[in-house]
């Protein structure tokens, strides 16, 4: 345990730092530290002095010459054990190696530098290549591990812009063997869906924690990305291969979480202020046009009282002159009505209408009698025209012995020229009708016969003659 100190001791720096190194040494005095070599370099005399990094924190170690007798050339990434005590020179933190042992190749930095010069000479790195990024992105590609705190870093440091985006997140995972090809397909996956943005994302670690981030098939993957991708592998002293090739690079995902959110901050700011300056221009504006409101409606009001009185003044004016116009109208109505009735009652048709109403009855009267005379004569004469149409009745006629003859065709035989010889005829009398046959004719009704020479028989009666009944 480190020793106490009481909050009332006052201490000189030097006797301070004598103090706490004092206390380190006894309480860290045998220790082992694992980590990766960030730089190595050697003294003059032969010492090396190593800085172990991960992630931020790093920890200098001092390696006398005296130990590293037949140690192997320790390079940048490499992966080392160190074993010393802690101790603190020249105000400064360090480690004391008593022995330090190589377990992971330091041949990782070389390969960095290798693939970085081959593909700055490709011209993986131009600006030309680079794609804008946009200033809005709504939909996001995320590839990272779903487990990580790289993620919960971006979504805490963007949590209040996360409703207006919309984040897809593939699941890959970001370190070991696996961690290349999952990183290619699901960039691959991305590029067939209508984001806007792509982001590769993860937390620090050590140089082969982050080795899947240097190879060349997660590069190439990359720069063939028809969509902007940005980098936030890491943290800001670590530098990959995708951090060069990707359109952008952000030192930690942290970073990104607040590049992210800015813009949409910055809009919700101006947002704010625009709805500020809105609100002080709305109520600056209705405190004047109240204001001016107030002084048109006391000048309305005013002025419709004046109007008013004026009106009511004229019209008290016009309807007095009114009463005096509908009183003499008035009375000069009656006068012409009284006039007019005198006049009417001198003009009646009363007595008019009597005497032709009398007129019209002498007249009706003289109108029937007439008619009925008429009528008397015209039956009388109706009779007598009956009685002469019964005397000359044919039937009357047949009555008194005459016949009537009719030839073949039913029509009446009237001149004994038009019949001949051996014709039959038809003959009818008051009762009955004959089957005649014209044996000869006369051509004389007088009796003379100086056309036809034969002359009836007694037994044979005369065709037309009349019949004694």
């Amino acid at each position: 345990m480190l020793p106490s100190v009481e909050s009332t001791s006052v201490y000189s720096v030097c006797a301070f730092l004598t103090r706490v190194r004092f206390g380190l040494k006894r309480e860290f005095r045998n220790i082992r530290v694992r980590g990766e070599v960030f730089a190595c370099n050697g003294s003059a005399a032969g010492h090396l002095y190593i800085t172990l990094k991960e992630g931020n924190e790093s920890l200098q170690v001092a390696y006398f010459r005296n130990h590293h007798h037949g140690l192997a050339k320790i390079s940048r990434g490499d992966l080392v054990e160190c074993q010393g005590y802690v101790d603190i020179y020249n105000s400064t933190f360090q480690m004391v190696a008593s022995r330090v042992e190589v377990q992971g190749d330091g041949r990782l930095f070389e390969a960095f530098a290798k693939l970085k010069a081959e593909l700055e000479k490709k011209g993986y790195f131009d600006k030309i290549h680079k794609k804008a990024i946009p200033a809005f992105p709504q939909r996001i590609a995320l590839i990272t591990s779903e487990s990580g705190a790289a993620l919960q870093d971006i979504l805490s440091t963007a949590s209040d812009v996360l409703y207006c985006l919309d984040i897809t997140i593939h699941h890959v995972s970001v370190q070991g063997q696996v961690a290349v090809g999952q990183i290619c397909e699901a960039i691959a996956a991305a590029q067939s869906a209508d984001y806007d943005l792509l982001v590769l994302c993860r937390g620090g670690g050590s140089a082969l924690d982050l080795q899947p981030f240097n190879s060349q098939e997660i590069a190439e993957a990359i720069f063939r990305s028809r969509l902007p991708v940005i980098s936030a592998v890491g943290h800001e002293t670590d530098l990959s291969i995708c951090d060069l090739v990707a359109d952008l690079r952000v030192e930690t995902p942290t970073a990104f979480g607040h590049l992210l959110a800015t813009p949409f901050r910055q809009i919700q700011e101006r947002l704010r202020r625009a709805q500020q300056r809105m609100t002080w221009l709305q109520q600056n504006q209705l405190t004047r046009n109240t204001a001016i409101l107030e002084r048109h409606e006391r000048d309305i009001t005013l002025a419709l009282r004046r109007t008013l009185d004026r009106s009511t003044f004229g019209l008290e004016s016009l309807s007095a002159k009114l009463d005096k116009i509908l009183e003499r109208r008035v009375t000069h109505l009656q006068q012409k009505t009284e006039y007019l009735g005198n006049h009417l009652h001198r003009l009646s048709p009363q007595s008019r209408v009597e005497h032709l109403e009398h007129q019209c009855s002498l007249l009706r009267h003289r109108l029937e009698n007439r008619m009925q005379a008429s009528l008397d004569i015209s039956q009388h004469r109706l009779g007598r025209c009956c009685d002469l149409l019964e005397t000359l009745s044919p039937r009357k006629v047949l009555q008194r012995g005459y016949s009537v003859l009719l030839q073949a065709d039913g029509t009446v035989a009237h001149n004994a020229r038009d019949l001949h010889p051996g014709e039959p005829l038809t003959g009818i009398l008051h009762r009955g009708t004959l089957k005649l046959t014209i044996t000869h004719i006369l051509e004389d009704t007088d009796g003379s016969n100086s056309h036809d020479q034969n002359r009836p028989g007694k037994s044979q009666k005369r065709a037309g003659a009349p019949q004694k009944k």
